[in-house]
């Protein structure tokens, strides 16, 4: 049996977090860095290329999560998806810039940047917003740069192509 202490405090732990609108986590979510054997369509995240890719077709997540695209940049929305679903990406851990500006957002909890300035092609994910206004070069980079900041290793997730 716990002591009365730990179970007190949990219990606040608990009223706070619902107070707040977020979820209790017994642990905080624990890096993913176990890459998966690619499929015979595709490569991990971590080895794709733009350039000499195919458009990618499917995204397999550590998990065994499967999401389908159809566009460059639903591979950065299904990986904000995937993060947001899985407890990685929270509102407490936004908004989260681009690598290389400090004033413009890649997800934010509003379509807008750090400068009030509005998203060019924002996706709704959740309650969060992606800026999906990039180059597929960039929304692969951005993807990658995502997945580290959340500790998730790229070569952890398979993309599929046709």
């Amino acid at each position: 049996m716990e002591p009365s202490y730990r179970h007190s405090h949990r219990s606040f732990e608990k009223s706070f977090a619902i107070a707040k609108g977020t979820e209790v986590r017994d642990e905080a979510p624990r890096p993913i860095i176990k890459s998966p054997k690619s499929s015979r369509r595709g490569e991990t995240l971590g080895k794709i290329s733009p350039m000499k890719s195919k458009l990618p077709i499917n995204l397999v997540f550590p998990d065994g999560q499967r999401f389908s695209i159809k566009h460059w940049n639903e591979l950065l929305t299904s990986i904000v998806g995937w993060l947001h679903g899985t407890g990685r990406l929270t509102k407490q851990s936004l908004p989260l810039t681009t690598p290389k500006s400090g004033t413009r957002y890649l997800v934010n909890i509003e379509p807008k940047h750090k400068t009030g300035a509005r998203f060019r092609q924002p996706k709704q994910i959740g309650n969060l917003y992606v800026e999906t206004h990039y180059s597929s070069k960039d929304i692969l980079r951005l993807s990658k740069h995502i997945l580290r900041m959340m500790n998730v290793d790229p070569d952890s997730i398979v993309v599929e192509t046709s």
